[in-house]
């Protein structure tokens, strides 16, 4: 990206290719099966980064009331008996879990995107999507490690990596790093009234999972473009977040205002995602040992 101070410009440079439509609404480039970028997603940060906080988040929640359901239910049963109908009454406990959108419309492209990517990876972390070579899943981790000490809760949220930015010293020319994304980890714990808190603390098999995950997220991408799909989506917000900031030093006065207009949307999804399925997984390790990982699942 280049800023004009003279001209009061703003260019952003790139490679172009020939695209084509594939599933799910997905434009990618002929010779690379890359997403395209789209207007659609500017316009969503660009909004967030004016006239919001200049951040945005999607997670997919528990139900508190359902989490100590959860947790009553565990301290009670005897999940020996019939491990089928013990799994299904433990989905039934959990139920649906709650997706929450900040910072950008919940019905745009953009949303759809964030919570895909997010949903996604948690599939693939319990298991149940294919993976690739060197990425296992923490149920793999788990039984592969001598230690088989599985921690009782999880949590896996993608950000964007340090410093995926190199700038000139006059801060007119800015090239953005091919990848800026990251999987981070946590293992949160759970109060007496279901609520999650944060430790800031991760264990170390959920640190391999989410380490492995960013190491290799370009090859999980060629796999599943919308990792990629997600890393436009983090270009743009960086450069919405430059672009702000030159405007308000002064180096530049474009506003954008046109963009910022409703009557100027592009338009998006009809559909909001609210909310979705708990999926449920387990193995059996040595020893007749079961692990059952629950995630949310659309």
């Amino acid at each position: 990206m280049f800023l004009y101070p003279q001209s009061q410009e703003v260019v952003i440079a790139g490679p172009a290719d020939e695209w084509f439509e594939a599933s799910a609404g997905r434009h990618l480039s002929q010779s690379t099966r890359e997403p395209t970028l789209w207007l659609d997603d500017w316009i969503e940060v660009w909004k967030n980064s004016r006239q919001g906080r200049g951040s945005f988040l999607c997670s997919i929640e528990p139900q508190a009331d359902r989490l100590q359901g959860v947790v009553d239910f565990l301290a009670v049963t005897d999940q020996t008996a019939n491990r089928t109908l013990w799994m299904d009454e433990l989905r039934k406990k959990l139920g649906k879990q709650d997706i929450v959108i900040e910072g950008v419309d919940p019905a745009s492209r953009m949303a759809h995107v964030i919570v895909e990517a997010d949903y996604h990876m948690k599939r693939i972390g319990v298991g149940l999507e294919p993976s690739v070579f060197g990425v296992s899943s923490y149920l793999d981790l788990l039984g592969a490690s001598k230690t088989q000490d599985a921690s009782r809760v999880l949590r896996w949220w993608f950000t964007l990596r340090d410093d995926p930015v190199t700038r000139s010293p006059d801060s007119l020319a800015f090239e953005f790093d091919h990848q800026v994304v990251q999987l981070r980890s946590e293992n949160p714990k759970i109060t007496d009234a279901g609520v999650q808190l944060g430790t800031g603390k991760t264990g170390n098999l959920n640190h391999r999972f989410a380490t492995s995950f960013t190491q290799n997220i370009d090859k999980l991408a060629e796999r599943y473009p919308v990792y990629h799909d997600l890393r436009n989506v983090m270009h743009w917000s960086l450069v919405a977040a430059f672009v702000n900031q030159a405007h308000e030093e002064g180096t530049i006065a474009w506003q954008g205002d046109y963009f910022l207009d409703p009557a100027a949307s592009v338009g998006g999804s009809t559909s909001v995602p609210r909310s979705v399925e708990s999926v449920v997984n387990h193995r059996r390790f040595k020893g007749g040992r079961y692990v059952v990982a629950v995630s949310g699942g659309v």
